[in-house]
């Protein structure tokens, strides 16, 4: 009997400014972390589970960025700036529909742009909002994440 190999290669602190081309279709976990990565555009890595693009510049997330990603539990957007384009970034977040884990944390997000990121995660049980600007989170602003478990 053959074991499924898990697959997790770490491309973090590589000073990369895109997503690497040519990355095996078979990830499950991919590491983009601590580079200077700014817009993050489609990829197509349907078994991905697991993808931290935390401590990067992203400010830019494509329409459609996440689609092929059928299987992404967990996404760590961390030490971002997505306090940029944040209703063309979270249009990104509807293509998610088995996200379970959010971090969005140190994005300098206030109230606003925390609503419109979980307006497309209905799926969450845990998400992460530290070192923001949120001064307030109301039960409106958790309106489309019924199954959130843990903030």
């Amino acid at each position: 009997m053959f074991k499924k190999m898990i697959k997790r290669p770490s491309w973090s602190h590589r000073n990369l400014s895109s997503v690497p081309l040519g990355l095996d279709e078979g990830l499950i976990e991919l590491d983009l972390s601590n580079n200077v990565i700014q817009k993050f555009k489609t990829i197509n890595l349907q078994f991905l589970e697991r993808l931290d693009i935390s401590y990067n510049h992203l400010s830019f997330i494509y329409k459609g960025a996440f689609k092929s990603l059928v299987r992404l539990h967990n996404l760590n957007l961390a030490s971002n700036s997505l306090n940029n384009n944040i209703i063309n970034n979270s249009q990104a977040f509807k293509d998610l529909q088995t996200l379970r884990s959010l971090d969005i944390s140190k994005n300098n997000l206030d109230e606003e742009a925390v609503k419109q990121y979980l307006s497309n995660s209905s799926s969450l049980d845990y998400l992460t909002v530290t070192g923001n600007v949120v001064s307030k989170l109301t039960a409106q602003s958790f309106a489309n994440t019924k199954n959130l478990k843990v903030i």
